[in-house]
């Protein structure tokens, strides 16, 4: 509940300042108003504002929507310099349970056939968060892989 709290407070902080910049022009550091030739520093400023980690819920059934607030209560976002949306989608399966999906960044990492029993339901929220904060943190070793000394050439062989 804390951390759909501190989402919804970030949110909520980001949406007043873009409004704040397009309405009134305000600046922040001299307390003045932006002249013309701020615009583009304006621009820039919220071209670069992103809503970061967020967990999109898409399921449909009860056991789908037990499923995400478990997920999202239990959910310890790693520290990571990129961003990322995770998104919760189901298949309903009469009779089997429900089919439920995780995607980060458009990549699936988790689907998984869920009991509609509780105790299920909280055995695969385990497993698929430990899965979805692996994958990050994978990510986050080949990114600094990828930026090293070691891989940065001059692009002439």
């Amino acid at each position: 509940m804390e951390n759909k709290i501190k989402l919804i407070v970030s949110m909520s902080v980001k949406l007043a300042l873009i409004i704040l910049i397009f309405t009134g022009g305000f600046n922040f550091s001299s307390g003045q108003k932006l002249d013309q030739n701020d615009s583009l520093t304006v621009k820039q400023r919220i071209d670069n504002l992103e809503i970061e980690g967020l967990i999109i819920d898409k399921t449909q059934s009860k056991i789908g929507k037990e499923f995400y607030e478990l997920f999202f209560t239990q959910w310890a976002p790693p520290e990571v310099s990129f961003s990322y949306d995770i998104l919760l989608e189901e298949k309903t399966s009469p009779g089997f349970g429900t089919q439920v999906s995780i995607t980060i960044n458009d990549l699936l990492i988790f689907q998984q056939l869920v009991q509609p029993r509780y105790d299920k339901i909280e055995e695969m929220v385990m497993l698929a968060l430990q899965v979805a904060s692996s994958h990050l943190q994978y990510y986050k070793e080949v990114q600094q892989e990828i930026e090293s000394d070691d891989l940065k050439g001059t692009g002439i062989y």
